[in-house]
């Protein structure tokens, strides 16, 4: 059986995908669930906590996309497959991807000292690949370095992609043909 706190969130992530960020209103969630907004603060104690867990929810759901990505035979072979995976996420579930990594919520990692830590389950996979193809320890600062750099790359077309600077098909080419020079300038 379902619980009330899993309900509001699973209602909160529907209004999400609906309606984006501002859709999410305690008013819609308890119309959804069947309980009076105020409610909803005997199991979350205001708007933003619902945010948080929702980026959480948002990491967990590209985290099992990311791990797809690991199949493929070589280091660069699965970064490459982890990006794309990132990319289908961010067109598959804008409103999602918003609460993750555009609005701020109280969960929002920090660079370096969160990513050093080791929390964050998506940047720790993709930094691991990049360790074994850089030929460095993992966690070491090149490696992290890197990592950053690769995903500010794919992050930054997703959000041209979004202002509508190109369409789905070019975010993916031009994925495509940045890894290929970042995977360069890796092996120069």
């Amino acid at each position: 059986m379902t619980s009330t706190s899993e309900k509001i969130l699973d209602s909160a992530q529907q209004l999400l995908g609906e309606n984006g960020v501002e859709g999410v209103t305690m008013r819609a969630i308890g119309r959804l669930v069947g309980i009076t907004p105020m409610a909803i603060y005997r199991h979350y104690p205001d708007r933003n906590a619902l945010l948080d867990a929702l980026y959480d929810r948002g990491f967990t759901q590209l985290e099992i996309e990311l791990r797809k990505g690991l199949r493929a035979r070589s280091p660069a072979g699965r970064v490459a497959a982890m990006m794309n995976r990132y990319v289908e996420f961010a067109i598959a579930a804008p409103h999602e991807f918003s609460v993750m990594f555009v609005h701020r919520v109280r969960a929002t990692r920090r660079f370096p000292e969160d990513f050093d830590a080791g929390r964050s389950a998506t940047f720790a996979m993709v930094a691991e690949q990049v360790a074994m193809i850089l030929g460095v320890k993992p966690g070491a600062a090149a490696a992290r370095d890197m990592t950053l750099t690769i995903w500010a790359t794919f992050h930054g077309l997703v959000m041209l992609h979004r202002a509508g600077r190109f369409d789905a098909e070019g975010l993916r080419r031009l994925g495509r043909s940045s890894w290929r020079a970042l995977l360069a300038g890796m092996s120069a």
